[in-house]
């Protein structure tokens, strides 16, 4: 303990020498929240926010979790989480789930619960506030959950079958090889006999009185928080909160909470594991650190040393993103982090974590450790530094211009962690004042002392993870021991940096023009046609201070590029995450940006063309210079390309081994008869072709003229028409060569027909696996795509309540609607989930009979379930840039606008609209099952 204390109390000299005086100054709470505490013990957190408009977060926090159990009690937090939602007080059986989803607020996704190891977390999320006794509501069923939840053993009985099924799903190689090695590595500690998902024997026979004795003793009022963040009236919903919530008594009798620290370690220890089902060999190694304690946090000093922290990851993740791009890296991914150590809210670590290429974890340990000992005993360099610190200083700076418009679930996360672990509340000014001066004051050598005494020989944990298949080879302690002191003795030469300043063009280009400029009168946007045959259309908006989208969008994409480069097309999404521009690799580019918030996504799909992108408002003339290069430099490095290939075989060549990975295989193989639509396979990847990738994307590139290029977001268009005319019309383009046409080709479209595949497949833990699709081709059009959404909504509830909550046979089951604009088979309603295998037939039966037969009616509630939870994504999207750029983004390549009227097309559609629909997708006759079930 000595040691991690002498590091705390090092790095907080420096923290005080940079802050001078004002590091001990207490860290001001920010005034527009207001803090409270009720005479029984409850806290509450509330703020008015107009991000989104008419919409507030419900939240109840719990500091109780698997850590309070007893042996013979493990399983019971998460077990009482999910009664929480099987009957309350005040809404008996699934009334809280049915009068939610009335309101627009749906189960899974706006509301849900999650349990921890030291605490549980209730949240009703994005609530329109129509009417004030929404509100009421709301609190009412926080209060239900916080001493309500009625525990009534026939409820008990039907969710325990649920409590299975999610253990069965989430019982993956990675899961259980954490559950073995926990204990090791958190030993002298309940952690790792504390797994929230607890023992399923305890869970096949608990009892009501069990689980009101564990409610009683973890469900009080001095334990609990209510946060609240919306676009309420704060001192009405503290009155109604103090009302409704103040009658709670105090417990005298208050049980102390079980906190566990992990104790200090000589030394190293080594947790290896192997499972089948298992990708790639893994290594993680911990480097343990005394935790800052809690009467610390709220002192300026505090800051400082999260962002010394912060910036020692991101250098040191620079390095190892050095190391990955070269072609004969060891390693396939590597990072370093620094926080909590594993579960542990009570420990801090700083991690290193990287995953082998091939079969031998060893030297791919070796190289990522070394760059550590490389920076123990080096340091960093003044460039490194300066990087970092621009990196993280855009991001702060960013958040502070955008201070007006943060969204309710930021405020939310900073509040619940003030609550669980004392962090601040601070306003953006003030966290910004203080890092300001920080990265100005605090000297390279603060980080190089600090990282040299991180890098400790004591308090390390090492947790090795390897596929326990024929060629892998599996590590002793020694052997892991042996890598570590093998490096360690080197002679470690200093980090080199081969940092360029050179400019992103290196000659600018030619200015085109823009001919003509009007009003778009559908979007009340400005549009530009410009003289290489390009259209720009640009939004103003304010939804955010520094935010601007881009993307341009053209029909025809990649079903014209022959089959013979199948290959090369199923690896290009991969590669095309890491592309370069001009002379700058893609780990050059990002370090030439470091310090710009700039980004770009490129999307070429069999009917469309994408390029996307966002900037601030600062980084705009960057974001057109990359635009411009994307469309006429665009590279893929030879040494990165010879990494990511090798990366990805090694990571598919063991995923045969893997139920979910063998199920997809199975599915596209039934679906899809191109090639070019097959499950990647390390086989397709080592075929894939560098120089084909990029003769694709410039051919998809050729012409300015196919695209049209949109701008939504804080921009400007009197700053903005110079960067245009020199970035985008400049662009080679030519419009007499443009083309609209879509080259259809129904191979790479879900095949017709009507068919079941069963395959089998051994499973460490048995389910079975459904996927099940009805295709059809409908008339794109708002009133057919509403329709899908709403008759996709029904079916995903009715699915839910019949597999999930009378049938007990899965944990997560849902369905899913889309209508494309583009394609023959356009439309699809499909559902796919794991079950318990005995229960396979059945479901099949329930799935069949909502997709396909036509009997079925809906009922007005379900319509109106339906319609209200569509009506708030309308509503929301149209208070977000990314919901305009992906409607105006839509209208141009469909002609069909899907925004302004989609709330009076949806409020106008009927059950019989639906009915109509639905039979339309079912006389299309298209209807495939897959099913991956256990092996004998």
């Amino acid at each position: 303990m000595n040691i991690r204390l002498n590091l705390f109390v090092f790095v907080a000299a420096y923290c005080l020498l940079a802050l001078e005086a004002s590091a001990q100054m207490p860290i001001p709470t920010d005034k527009e929240v207001r803090v409270g505490r009720l005479d029984n013990g409850l806290s509450y957190y509330l703020r008015h926010n107009e991000t989104p408009k008419r919409q507030a977060d419900f939240y109840l926090a719990l500091k109780s979790g698997s850590m309070d159990e007893n042996d013979d009690q493990q399983g019971l937090a998460h077990f009482l989480e999910h009664m929480a939602f099987n009957g309350t007080r005040h809404f008996p059986g699934n009334s809280i789930i049915e009068w939610l989803e009335k309101t627009g607020v749906k189960f899974g996704k706006n509301f849900n619960a999650k349990t921890g190891w030291d605490r549980t977390i209730y949240n009703i999320s994005n609530v329109p506030l129509t009417r004030k006794s929404v509100q009421d509501s709301c609190l009412l069923i926080l209060r239900d959950w916080s001493d309500g939840l009625s525990l009534l053993p026939e409820e008990i009985d039907a969710e325990r079958q649920v409590i299975q099924r999610e253990w069965r799903a989430r019982n993956t190689g990675s899961q259980r090889i954490l559950e073995k090695l926990l204990p090791v590595m958190m030993q002298g500690s309940r952690y790792g006999q504390r797994f929230p998902i607890g023992s399923m024997e305890i869970i096949k026979n608990i009892t009501s009185p069990e689980l009101q004795e564990c409610y009683r003793d973890w469900y009080r009022p001095d334990r609990q928080a209510i946060i609240i963040v919306g676009d309420i009236d704060v001192d009405s919903m503290e009155i109604d909160l103090k009302k409704m919530f103040g009658s709670i008594p105090y417990l005298s009798d208050n049980k102390a909470m079980h906190l566990d620290t992990v104790p200090d370690n000589k030394g190293t220890i080594y947790a290896i594991g192997i499972d089948k089902e298992l990708p790639l060999p893994q290594a993680c190694l911990y480097f343990k650190v005394a935790p800052i304690p809690a009467t610390m946090k709220t002192d300026a000093m505090y800051l400082g040393m999260k962002y010394m922290y912060d910036v020692l990851v991101i250098m040191l993740n620079s390095r190892l993103s050095d190391l990955s791009a070269k072609a004969d890296a060891p390693f396939a991914a590597s990072s370093v982090t620094y926080g909590n150590f594993l579960v542990s809210t009570k420990n801090d670590a700083l991690q290193l974590c990287v995953t082998a290429k091939d079969k031998d974890i060893r030297p791919a340990l070796s190289a990522a450790f070394r760059e550590l000992i490389r920076a123990q005993r080096h340091g960093f360099t003044d460039d490194e530094l300066q990087r970092a610190k621009n990196i993280f200083m855009s991001s702060l700076e960013k958040r502070y211009n955008d201070r007006g418009h943060r969204n309710n679930g930021e405020y939310i996360v900073e509040y619940l962690d003030n609550f669980f672990d004392n962090e601040p509340i601070m306003s953006v000014d003030n966290e910004r004042k203080i890092i300001q001066l920080l990265s100005t004051q605090m000297p390279i050598m603060a980080f190089n002392s600090v990282i040299s005494k991180l890098i400790t020989p004591d308090n390390r944990v090492a947790m090795v993870t390897i596929p326990d298949k024929e060629g892998y080879y599996c590590p002793s302690s020694n052997d892991i021991d042996a890598v570590i002191k093998s490096v360690e003795k080197e002679l470690v030469e200093a980090y080199m940096s081969d940092f360029s300043d050179d400019p992103l063009m290196k000659t600018q280009p030619l200015h085109g023009q823009i001919l003509s400029e009007n009003v778009d009168t559908i979007w009340h946007a400005t549009r530009m046609e410009l003289s290489n045959g390009a259209t720009v259309i640009i939004k103003p908006t304010d939804f955010k201070s520094d935010e601007i989208l881009f993307a341009a969008e053209a029909r025809g994409g990649t079903s014209t590029i022959d089959d013979i480069y199948s290959p090369s097309l199923q690896f290009m999404p991969v590669t095309l995450q890491k592309f370069g521009i001009g002379n700058f690799s893609n780990n050059r580019l990002k370090k030439h940006l470091s310090g710009n918030q700039v980004s770009i996504e490129i999307n070429f799909l069999d009917y469309i063309r994408e390029i996307s992108g966002a900037s601030s408002v600062a980084d705009l003339s960057i974001l057109m210079q990359m635009i411009h290069l994307v469309f006429t430099d665009l590279n893929l490095d030879s040494d990165e390309f010879t990494s990511m290939q090798e990366s990805y075989a090694a990571l598919l060549s063991n995923r045969n081994s893997m139920p979910d990975a063998i199920f997809m295989q199975h599915l596209d193989s039934v679906l899809y008869k191109n090639p070019r639509k097959q499950f990647l396979t390390d086989q397709i990847v080592k075929s894939a072709k560098r120089e084909e990738i990029i003769d694709i994307c410039r051919r998809m590139t050729a012409n300015a003229a196919d695209f049209t290029f949109i701008f939504v977001g804080n921009i400007d268009i009197d700053t903005t028409r110079p960067l245009i005319e020199q970035y985008i019309a400049s662009l080679p383009g030519n419009k007499s060569n443009s083309s609209a046409d879509v080259v259809i080709d129904t191979t790479l479209e879900i095949s017709d027909g009507v068919s079941v595949d069963n395959f089998l497949s051994p499973m460490t833990t048995p389910q079975t696996w459904i996927a099940a699709t009805m295709t059809g081709s409908i008339p794109y059009s708002l009133e057919n795509k509403q329709l899908i959404k709403v008759a996709s909504a029904i079916i995903s509830r009715r699915l839910l309540d019949r597999i999930r909550e009378e049938m007990g046979a899965a944990y997560t089951v849902g369905a899913n609607g889309v209508l494309s604009s583009t394609g023959k088979t356009n439309a699809m309603i499909s559902s796919v989930f794991p079950i318990k295998p005995q229960f396979k037939d059945d479901v099949l039966d329930v799935i069949n009979d909502e997709f396909r037969n036509p009997d079925i009616k809906i009922a007005e509630e379900e319509l109106h379930q339906a319609v209200t939870y569509l009506t708030k994504t309308i509503e929301e999207a149209r208070m977000q840039n990314s919901g305009w750029i992906d409607a105006i983004g839509g209208y141009i390549l469909s002609g069909v606008n899907t925004f302004h009227p989609a709330l009076n097309t949806l409020s106008s559609i009927t059950i019989s609209d639906v009915e109509n629909f639905r039979q339309q997708l079912i006389n299309c006759n298209n209807y495939h099952v897959i099913t991956l079930s256990p092996q004998e």
